[in-house]
């Protein structure tokens, strides 16, 4: 079956495009990769079906960028698609349990304080930092509801290019000395940016 893609109006496989990803699915050639937009929703086409020339334009001008895939080598994605990765993982997640039991004000970290570094080792009980982006996103809001925090932006947004930062100046390692320079590299960045943002 073929689709109409919804930017160019051309004959499309199945690939989909709703919010952050763009999923390829049959007769694309991009079939079974996943892809995350790295420009915000008003550089986005339409939400609907994509065509491979379209898909392929926008990864060449770097507003794509693929992530998983079922079949071939996996991607290892950028900085920019961790982040986005991350803070989409984290604020689902905020956005689920808050939906549940009413918002609260959101009250910023400082960089290297007590509750930073207490959320950032909750989050590493439930999530290696070495994890895919959105289950470590996904556990930092957990960690963070944990200690009373929600309705992120920013600390979401800061906390997502923290982690990403740091985690691609450390080799994935089950290796205990790994771990350690890990958080050591986590709150380097932290203190470094503390007046940066993201």
């Amino acid at each position: 079956m073929e689709y109409a893609c919804s930017s160019c109006g051309m004959s499309a496989g199945d690939t989909t495009h709703e919010g952050l990803f763009v999923h390829a699915g049959w007769g694309s050639k991009h079939d079974t990769t996943s892809f995350v937009w790295l420009v915000p929703v008003v550089d986005r086409p339409a939400p609907g079906i994509l065509c491979d020339a379209c898909v392929d334009a926008h990864i060449a001008s770097g507003n794509l960028e693929a992530v998983s895939r079922h079949v071939g080598p996996r991607p290892e994605p950028s900085i920019v698609a961790r982040r986005r990765l991350f803070e989409h993982a984290a604020q689902e997640t905020s956005d689920s349990f808050w939906s549940r039991h009413g918002d609260r004000a959101y009250a910023a970290l400082e960089p290297d304080s007590e509750l930073e570094r207490a959320v950032i080792e909750t989050r590493r009980e439930m999530c290696d930092d070495h994890d895919i982006p959105h289950r470590v996103g996904a556990a930092h809001a957990r960690a963070a509801i944990l200690h009373g925090l929600a309705n992120a932006d920013p600390g979401f947004t800061i906390a997502s290019a923290r982690w990403a930062r740091a985690i691609s100046k450390i080799p994935s390692s089950d290796d205990e000395m790994s771990e350690e320079a890990l958080l050591l590299a986590l709150l380097e960045v932290q203190e470094r940016e503390d007046n940066m943002g993201p």
